[in-house]
Order: C-alpha cells, then structure tokens, then sequence
C-alpha cells in the first residue's frame, strides 16, 4: 500500500528529480499550477524544491537519485504526508494536470463592503478575509453587536462613497 514522503529537490531540479525517480519504479507527484502575471503565462511548480514520493518498502535509494537533495525525515524515517492532503491535491487538478488555485480575494482586510444577496440585501460590513472552505467572512452589525458572518464572495460588493 505504502504511504507519502517528500523529497527537497537540488534548485530547479524538480523534473529531473521525478524523471530519474520514476525510472526507480516510485510513484511521484509533482503539482503544477498555472501562472498568469500580466501577459505572461507559464506552468510552475507548487511547491519549489519538493517533490512527493509513495514509498512501498525500500527508501535509501532516494537520497541518492539525482535531482534530490534528501528525503524530509521525522526520527530517522520519512516524514508521512498524510493521504488526505495528497488527495485534495489531487482532486483539484483540471483536465491538463494543473493545480486549480483559488483567486486571489477581490476586497482587502478591513474594506467596507456591501452584502448583495436576497436574505441579507443592503447590509454593511467589514471584510474579514477568507475562510478554508472559500467563504468570505465578513462583519455585520446585527442586533447592536458585530457578528462575523460567512458569505458566498459574489454576494459582496464595494461600497461605493462620494467625495464632495
């Protein structure tokens, strides 16, 4: 069955790394992601310097393939990433292999927004970041006390002052 390690790759060697792993027989992963900044876009690596590695029984082998630096080691074994997070990695890959990424938020920490949704229509806050299940949290004045309420991000807009 075996289980998850990770290996530190040598600089920019993560390719090489996996190549010459796989050629071992170890299944790797290596998450990619698209990078967009302005006009330019490129695929890069999640995780710089680090490549996953399912070890079935023998390991030794790994800090000698070329590409790794060493194996992550918790008291003299890998260090066992658990399945869950090999998992939800994997589950957000697209259809070329690419790591879906989250957009980056549209309000800033401390920006006042207005709630656009039919229950809570008209009402304003503070925006309080995001959450880990892709949930705005935002601040409302209810009943004469700030209350954080979690919100789908499109029902929040801006809110618009007038200087003059």
């Amino acid at each position: 069955m075996g289980y998850w390690a990770v290996a530190m790759t040598k600089s920019s060697s993560e390719h090489l790394a996996q190549y010459h792993l796989e050629q071992q027989g170890f299944e790797v992963f290596l998450p990619k992601f698209l990078s967009k900044i302005g006009k330019e876009i490129k695929i890069k690596v999640l995780f710089p310097r680090y490549i996953f590695v399912k070890i079935e029984l023998q390991w030794s082998k790994i800090n000698g393939t070329r590409g790794v630096t060493r194996l992550i080691m918790y008291e003299s074994k890998p260090a066992i990433v658990p399945d869950r997070i090999i998992e939800n990695l994997m589950k957000r890959r697209d259809s070329k292999g690419l790591i879906a990424l989250p957009e980056q938020p549209k309000f800033a920490m401390g920006e006042k927004v207005r709630v656009v949704n039919r229950s809570m229509d008209g009402y304003i806050g503070i925006y309080d970041g995001m959450r880990p299940n892709d949930r705005a949290r935002v601040l409302l004045e209810l009943l004469g006390q700030v209350v954080p309420v979690e919100l789908d991000e499109r029902d929040l807009a801006p809110v618009v002052t007038s200087s003059g």
